[in-house]
């Protein structure tokens, strides 16, 4: 669905921690968006990271990784109201 980079210091890397995806329909583009965990081995990153597809079993393309309201994001999920909006649902120190 996703795929590695060989990049050391890209979020995909496999020196990395990538886990908990959610997958939501973006009822404007038609695309599905992920939201997922991205981490260092150490666990002191805690992002929050985003990635796009035309299906919802991808290829999806990652687009990046932020710390919503600038604060870490750890455990996460996502939930998508029946007017098409969604929200990303994330714990934080």
């Amino acid at each position: 669905m996703l795929a590695p980079s060989d990049v050391e210091t890209h979020d995909l890397h496999a020196s990395r921690v990538v886990e908990r995806p959610k997958v939501l329909p973006c009822p404007t583009t038609g695309r599905f968006v992920m939201w997922l965990h991205v981490d260092n081995a150490d666990y002191k990153y805690a992002a929050a990271g985003i990635a796009i597809a035309d299906s919802p079993t991808g290829p999806f393309r990652y687009l990046g990784g932020l710390r919503p309201h600038g604060h870490d994001s750890r455990d996460l999920t996502v939930f998508q109201d029946r007017d098409g909006s969604a929200w990303l649902v994330h714990s934080s120190e």
